[in-house]
């Protein structure tokens, strides 16, 4: 007959706590004992650790719940994560730095002061790090990414690309991306390993747009020496600028604003560091020209505070130079008519310069100062008609009068006025004082607005108003004659009430002169600038 196995459970109730030994042996159905059994024990506690711990991946975080009974209660709790750190709450969390196998011991105290423990393994799952470069890029250019993960040892079973843009893949690889346009766009990548464990990463990838280099110039891009130009491209604080002159780098032209004074064929290079995107401008050429030399003043019949007589002046430019043009000048002002490399006449007192002109290039003399201590000021002549001319001498007070008409002497006429009556012809009168030193005016034509050269009558659009007037009134006048004005009122019978002497140095001429306490009646104002004259009638009420 065999051994027949027979399972027995005993239950025992309400054990003290302690140590207790145990023996089993086997009776059978005559009550025949046989051997007993090898002596074991088992303790019998009131205290209980436990506690359950789930699985994660790196990274997440792992739950310990406490299951842990005592008949007394439970006063404390001791986590060892045996990592270096631990923990006194009841059912902690807590995350590992590294992946592995850990012992975790969780000791209780019971209200009583009993103590109990208990070790497990908890396991926390390798997993894998996502990585991946990108480089920048320019504006319809490809962008390369490259997959860097750390695989960890995993096997990874999906990858999962999102460009940014509405496009995806799902290759360990991509191909370049390309981007329709320019901007920053956020690639994410997740890898998820045969373990259950996964990783992403995001990141802003730089599509780059081209600069815009067009050169903007402050002026023409030909000009004289001493001259400049600014060139410049629209500024970008992100950008880096680097000028060139026929290609090659100019040391510090680092700005997008450049001045040349040299003549070249200039370009800029504009760059966007996001991406290295370059763009080169169109070249723009510059020329400079150059500048006539320095003319110097030669006077003739002239010496310093000497009245020349009747013997005109002459002024010369020493070594004229037949490519220059000239034009001359009195305290600043253009002499009109005045545009050779000479200028000749009965000179007024000032300061007289020449203008040399090269292609619109200019350079000018010093100053040639014209004075005559003996001298009477220049006279001007008034003229009245049309009836009968008759001209009077701005000064009646000279000592001697000579009259020409067409540059002839007139016999006879030798005081301050001459009627002339219908004679029509050029004017003009010379003067001394009692040192017989002579000043000749300018010339006045008869009948008055025929100026000769040009036949232009500066006093075209004079405006006298109100007319007429209580007494005061406008003098109006829009020319390009500039100079002396002299306004002389007298009335009917040439009797002279009102002298008045304006500088002209613009085309508009505005004033005001006042009459009133002049008797009624009709007045002729004489206006006289350069050569030029004119008459006008006013009547005062």
């Amino acid at each position: 007959m065999g051994n027949t196995q027979l399972d027995t459970t005993f239950i025992i109730k309400n054990l003290s706590s302690g140590k207790y030994y145990w023996s089993v042996q086997a009776v059978d159905q005559g009550y025949l004992g046989g051997d007993w059994s090898a002596v074991d024990s088992f303790q019998v506690k009131n205290v209980q650790t436990f506690y359950t711990a789930d699985t994660v991946c790196l990274g997440h975080t792992t739950h310990f719940t406490d299951q842990s009974v005592a008949t007394d209660g439970i006063v404390s709790w001791k986590w060892y994560f045996k990592d270096g750190l631990m923990s006194s709450v009841q059912n902690p969390t807590h995350s590992y730095a590294a992946s592995g196998t850990y012992n975790v011991k969780l000791v209780i105290t019971s209200t009583g002061g009993i103590k109990d423990s208990l070790e497990k393994y908890i396991i926390v799952k390798s997993r894998p790090v996502t990585g991946f470069t990108a480089l920048e890029a320019c504006q319809g250019t490809p962008v390369t990414i490259n997959n860097t993960t750390d695989n960890n040892g995993l096997s990874i079973v999906s990858w999962k690309w999102d460009f940014g843009d509405g496009q995806v893949s799902d290759i360990s690889q991509p191909a370049p991306h390309g981007y329709l346009m320019a901007g920053y766009y956020p690639v994410s990548l997740k890898a998820v390993a045969s373990n259950g464990c996964a990783d992403s990463i995001i990141k802003t990838v730089t599509l780059a747009n081209y600069p815009t280099a067009e050169i903007t110039t402050s002026a023409s891009l030909n000009f004289c020496e001493g001259d400049s130009v600014t060139l410049s491209v629209t500024y970008n604080n992100r950008y880096s600028y680097k000028w060139m002159v026929a290609g090659t780098a100019i040391t510090g032209g680092d700005s997008n604003i450049y001045v040349p004074k040299f003549s070249g064929s200039f370009s800029v290079e504009v760059a966007n560091p996001a991406g290295n995107c370059i763009t080169t401008s169109s070249p723009v050429t510059v020329a400079v020209k150059p500048v006539p030399f320095k003319p110097v003043i030669i006077p003739e019949n002239y010496q310093a505070g000497k009245c020349p007589g009747e013997t005109p002046v002459r002024l010369i430019v020493n070594q004229t130079v037949s490519e220059y043009s000239y034009k001359w000048y009195r305290d600043g002002m253009p002499v009109n008519n005045a545009a050779s490399s000479s200028y000749e006449g009965f000179l007024l007192q000032g300061d007289y310069t020449v203008e040399a002109d090269l292609n619109g290039c200019r350079s000018r003399s010093d100053k040639l100062i014209i004075y005559f201590d003996d001298a009477p000021e220049k006279p001007y002549i008034f003229v009245q008609g049309p009836t009968v001319w008759y001209l009077a001498c701005s000064n009646d007070s000279a000592s001697k009068y000579k009259w020409y008409c067409n540059e002839k002497l007139i016999d006879g006429a030798d005081k301050y006025y001459y009627v002339a009556n219908r004679k029509m012809g050029d004017y003009r009168v010379s003067i001394a004082n009692d040192k017989g030193c002579y000043t000749r005016s300018d010339i006045v034509t008869i009948p008055t607005g025929v100026t000769g050269i040009n036949d232009i009558d500066p006093f075209k659009g004079l405006q006298i108003y109100p007319n007429p007037t209580p007494g005061m009134f406008t003098v109006e006048m829009d020319n390009n004659v500039f100079g002396e004005l002299l306004i002389k009122i007298i009335t009917e019978d040439g009797n002279d009430i009102l002298s008045i002497k304006f500088e002209k140095t613009t085309e508009h001429f505005s004033s005001q002169i006042d009459l009133s306490g002049q008797a009624n009646g009709m007045y002729i104002i004489n206006l006289m600038i350069e050569k030029y004259f004119a008459a006008r009638k006013l009547v005062v009420e």
